[in-house]
């Protein structure tokens, strides 16, 4: 705008409505972006929960799929069934399986006993490197 001694200008108020537009501009668009990124945190833990269920799930149906009929003796001699599901007191699935690995040729059986829980709410296997137990046979996570 030309003032009153001709030179060009913008007025105090002009420019003051020019920086409350852009501030506006400037919250509505962090806004945006504050949501976004949060999105992108759900959405990332919530792939890492699925990942971390999915190698669960692969993992079960495999010790599954690998069942073996092979009774075992647990610590106090007793003879157990192949498969056994507890649900007195935690809840728990144990099975003896084939498919235990020996690259390095070791004098073992390739059988293995896994077992299944839940401990606080999460998915736990277990497994025994031996099948039929000593009274200080403790399981591995």
């Amino acid at each position: 705008m030309k003032g009153r001694n001709g030179h060009g200008g913008f007025t105090l108020l002009e420019l003051l409505v020019a920086l409350s537009i852009f501030a506006l501009l400037s919250a509505m668009a962090y806004g945006g972006l504050n949501a976004v990124m949060r999105s992108q945190q759900v959405t990332t833990e919530q792939a890492e929960r699925l990942a971390q269920l999915q190698k669960a799930f692969f993992w079960l149906g495999r010790d599954i799929t690998q069942a073996s009929t092979r009774k075992i003796r647990d610590e106090f001699g007793d003879e157990q069934a192949a498969m056994v599901g507890i649900s007195i007191g935690e809840r728990r699935l144990e099975l003896s399986r084939n498919g235990w690995r020996n690259p390095v040729g070791r004098k073992r059986s390739n059988l293995m006993r896994v077992a299944w829980g839940v401990r606080d709410e999460t998915l736990v296997r277990l497994h025994w490197n031996v099948l039929d137990r000593a009274q200080d046979s403790k399981p591995l996570e």
